[in-house]
């Protein structure tokens, strides 16, 4: 069971037999609170994960945004075409007859933010031919209105900021720990509010960073501090700035 002994027991454990025990000074995890609650038993301190905590700020604005009604709408309508070959088929010919590239619709998982911006994505690239496939298909969905599909489109502006922070420290081939704080700051910059906004985006931009600053506010900051500063790929571009300013 996942009690917060038992994790505080498994962390120490896997610190051992890595032989760093003595060399560790820092845990980063998700924010369960079993995890959290193992980990303030041990000598350690702890950084939540910042795309876990992405991910949550981004559920409590998309509901404050009130955008479930729409999504809603688009989860039936890729389970119209994914749970039936024969309208996959009747796209894919749609797609043909007006010369466009074979795509297919994109389902997304609760769990993971960036999987719901990429169904919106494709759904708004084939939208002509769903429409058209749609029109001649006998079926019970209810499609979006023209005004629900505007407010996509603008939703998914604001939310290619987040995926562009999510890929970012989902790199695999560079030290990420130091991108957090720049990424954080790049990410405050793109969600202040504007006039050219609509309410609801105004009204998801609050939601996100009250929810964000909120649960990012305990964060041991010094050690990305830290980190950012050793980073040469930032001593480089500070040099370059200060040159520039000079």
């Amino acid at each position: 069971r996942h009690y917060a002994e038992n994790c505080s027991w498994h962390f120490l454990t896997a610190a051992s037999l890595f032989g760093i025990t003595d060399r560790v000074t820092t845990f980063t995890t998700d924010n369960a609170r079993n995890v959290v609650a193992g980990l303030r038993r041990l000598p350690y301190i702890h950084i939540p994960c910042a795309a876990h905590v992405l991910q949550l700020s981004l559920h409590a604005a998309t509901n404050a945004m009130d955008l479930h009604s729409i999504l809603q709408k688009c989860r039936k309508i890729v389970g119209h075409f994914k749970h039936s070959a024969a309208n996959m088929s009747e796209l894919g010919k749609e797609q043909l007859k007006q010369e466009k590239p074979l795509l297919t619709v994109v389902q997304d998982v609760p769990t993971r933010w960036n999987s719901t911006l990429d169904m919106i994505e494709r759904m708004l690239a084939i939208k002509s031919e769903l429409l058209e496939t749609l029109s001649i298909q006998k079926h019970t969905l209810v499609l979006l209105q023209e005004c629900e599909w505007k407010k996509l489109e603008t939703i998914c502006t604001v939310l290619g900021h987040c995926k562009y922070f999510t890929e970012l420290l989902g790199g695999s081939k560079y030290v990420s720990c130091s991108i957090v704080l720049p990424a954080i700051c790049h990410l405050q910059r793109v969600m202040e509010m504007n006039d050219a906004d609509a309410v609801y985006v105004q009204k998801f931009k609050v939601a996100f960073m009250r929810d964000f600053n909120e649960r990012w506010k305990g964060a041991a900051k010094d050690w990305l501090m830290i980190a950012s500063a050793l980073d040469p790929r930032y001593k480089l571009r500070l040099k370059l700035r200060l040159k520039f300013i000079s």
